[in-house]
């Protein structure tokens, strides 16, 4: 397992990626620590959450969907149904998102998924529901993360995939964003607001990735 990460240019003009589609529990995770793969170009950002209908999620959305704007990237948001205690997603709910996801992901060379922070559950199911489809479509899954992520911290988030998508090992790369691409991300953190919890920590324009490299895909 590669621990330390090589940071390397990258420019939006001439670069040419694999196809990807990011997936979160919320879309402001992406624009903060994946808003340098989404400006060079990703099919469309994925929003999976639980269905909560107040007005801080209503709030919270429109500033999401104006975040993906500002970045140019199209995004769809699925609902996850009522989750207990937004710990689990329920069964008929899952199956209704296999099938949503089957559809995205297929022909897509990599999914990304959220690390967070690392102790929700939520994202634990989201993340060992995508594993699924993602596996089963013949895709690379990287998990996206703050940089204060250790690789302690992710190998314990991907172990519990292991059943799902096999032996693998675990590849860190960094990412500069150009100058355009931190300028929107600069924007974005703004409007947030940089004392939110989520707010990343450390120079704005790195970012990290994790990638989990099998067999098949490494």
């Amino acid at each position: 397992m590669t621990a330390t990460p090589t940071v390397v240019g990258i420019s939006p003009v001439g670069r040419v990626l694999p196809s990807a589609v990011v997936v979160s529990t919320s879309p402001g995770d992406v624009a903060r620590y994946a808003a340098g793969r989404l400006y060079l170009g990703c099919s469309i950002v994925v929003s999976i959450a639980p269905e909560v209908g107040d007005d801080a999620r209503v709030a919270r959305n429109k500033l999401d969907e104006a975040a993906m704007r500002l970045l140019g990237v199209q995004s769809v948001r699925l609902p996850a149904g009522p989750a207990l205690g937004h710990d689990a997603i329920d069964g008929p709910v899952q199956q209704r998102l296999r099938e949503r996801l089957a559809a995205i992901f297929e022909g897509i060379a990599e999914i990304w998924l959220p690390a967070g922070s690392g102790g929700s559950p939520f994202e634990a199911a989201v993340r060992e529901l995508c594993a699924t489809e993602a596996t089963a479509a013949g895709s690379r899954l990287v998990l996206f993360a703050p940089a204060a992520l250790g690789a302690a911290e992710v190998e314990g988030l991907v172990a519990p995939l292991k059943r799902i998508i096999g032996r693998y090992t675990l590849e860190l790369r960094a990412v500069r964003l150009d100058d355009q691409a931190a300028a929107a991300k600069r924007v974005i953190i703004d409007r947030y607001g940089r004392g939110h919890p989520d707010s990343p920590a450390g120079p704005l324009d790195v970012e990290h990735s994790w990638h989990i490299l099998t067999a098949e895909n490494g």
